[in-house]
């Protein structure tokens, strides 16, 4: 009924497959005359599927990521523990809203800033603590996890807090070191 309102008289259809050969929907083209397609016509309809299926596969690519973003930041959120990463250069990367709390800061304070600077500057007794024997740093130098008990971390006011962390180092795809992530209590 739909097609005689149209005046549709001719419908070719191509199905759009995953890559793994699944069907994700059908590609359609109407004509208002009866007509046989040719093999000019057929090729056209099987290009115009394949590019729909690279479309409909990217963007259900694209949304998995965003919704593996998505609840790994909830995660990141609800965690009670401090949590942040340094990059190679010791710079903040992330931090949960845990870590922002005991710090004092506002995340914008923090991104992109030297940690050893901004929280891990001076031992308990306001001595100051070469970046070099800091084990948060030296978790992204020599690769291995750091567990630490007795020392502080100072927040933005200049108080410090006693505590316990763990440094980690970060690895990326090819085991190469690309940072740490610090999970810290008070």
């Amino acid at each position: 009924e739909l097609t005689q309102k149209a005046n549709l008289r001719s419908c070719w259809s191509e199905p759009i497959k995953s890559s793994t050969g699944k069907v994700l929907g059908t590609f359609a083209i109407y004509h208002r005359q009866p007509k046989q397609p040719d093999k000019h016509d057929i090729a056209r309809i099987e290009s115009a599927g394949n590019y729909a299926s690279l479309a409909i596969e990217r963007q259900q690519f694209i949304n998995n990521i965003v919704g593996l973003q998505h609840h790994n930041q909830m995660i990141l959120d609800s965690a009670g523990e401090g949590i942040y990463g340094v990059d190679l250069e010791g710079k903040v990367t992330f931090a949960n809203p845990a870590a922002v709390q005991m710090l004092g800061y506002e995340l914008a304070e923090i991104i992109g800033q030297p940690q050893h600077v901004k929280i891990h500057h001076s031992y308990p007794d306001g001595t100051p603590y070469p970046r070099e024997k800091c084990p948060i740093y030296r978790a992204f130098v020599d690769g291995n996890t750091h567990h630490i008990n007795d020392e502080v971390f100072w927040r933005k006011d200049g108080t410090s807090f006693p505590v316990e962390y763990t440094s980690t180092p970060i690895r990326d795809e090819r085991a190469q070191l690309t940072g740490a992530v610090v999970v810290f209590k008070d």
